[in-house]
């Protein structure tokens, strides 16, 4: 069976006059805000392919490592990604935000998602056991090496929401018990996928926010945007292969 036999498709969707031509392979990393691309000077990036709302760049000097830009939010992000995995990518590190919930994070922390509770409609078109789903361990054993030796960091479990104003009392009481420390609105759909597609996926999210009780605080002064850029230049510059 063609592993992509459905009516739309990533290639007809992209109607892209060269999509045939487009094949990567290597690690690609990946945001959901090109702002960041400004912010990569040192990276010497060089746009190799802008097809509908993904932009795809090349990485100075280090051969099959890539940025992509895709869109936010669970359904939205899940295009992007099947396209992603369409012209060839199989191992994605998604760099985001989450909402800490658990007392041992604090805003700023950098999280290595280990897995991913559905709280988001995408994950059941894909694959959904136990309505969770688990980051590749290929690629957290590499990241957590390169931690070992130099910084923290935290694995955590994490949440994914798709009704920010429904984060209720008694939902935020039941993922606490359930060991859950974080919320995003992306990872558990982007991760259905990935299994569904059998690619290697994990993420790398900072706390931007926290629940504290059940009281949401939010720290805008904190450079939040600047820990992720960091976190990004650590793994792309040593991280190994």
């Amino acid at each position: 069976m063609n592993l992509f036999d459905e009516i739309i498709t990533p290639a007809n969707y992209l109607e892209h006059s060269n999509i045939e031509s487009l094949h990567f392979n290597g690690l690609c990393y990946v945001f959901f805000n090109e702002t960041y691309i400004g912010m990569l000077d040192e990276c010497k990036l060089e746009m190799v392919a802008s097809i509908k709302a993904i932009k795809i760049y090349s990485v100075n000097n280090i051969k099959n490592r890539y940025v992509a830009i895709i869109r936010n939010s669970a359904s939205l992000s899940v295009i992007d990604f099947e396209c992603l995995i369409y012209i060839g990518f199989t191992e994605f590190i998604i760099f985001g935000y989450a909402c800490g919930i658990s007392d041992r994070l604090e805003i700023g922390d950098i999280v290595l998602i280990e897995k991913s509770y559905a709280g988001e409609g995408v994950s059941k078109y894909y694959y959904n056991e136990n309505n969770c789903c688990r980051t590749s361990n290929v690629l957290n054993k590499r990241i957590k090496r390169r931690y070992i030796s130099s910084r923290a960091i935290e694995e955590v479990c994490c949440y994914t929401t798709e009704a920010l104003f429904r984060e209720t009392r008694e939902l935020i009481e039941d993922l606490r018990k359930k060991g859950v420390d974080c919320i995003d609105m992306e990872s558990s759909a982007l991760l259905s996928v990935a299994n569904f597609r059998h690619v290697n996926l994990t993420f790398l999210f900072c706390i931007s926010d926290k629940m504290i009780g059940c009281n949401w605080i939010y720290n805008n002064c904190l450079n939040l945007r600047k820990k992720i850029l960091d976190t990004f230049l650590f793994l792309v510059y040593g991280m190994p292969t």
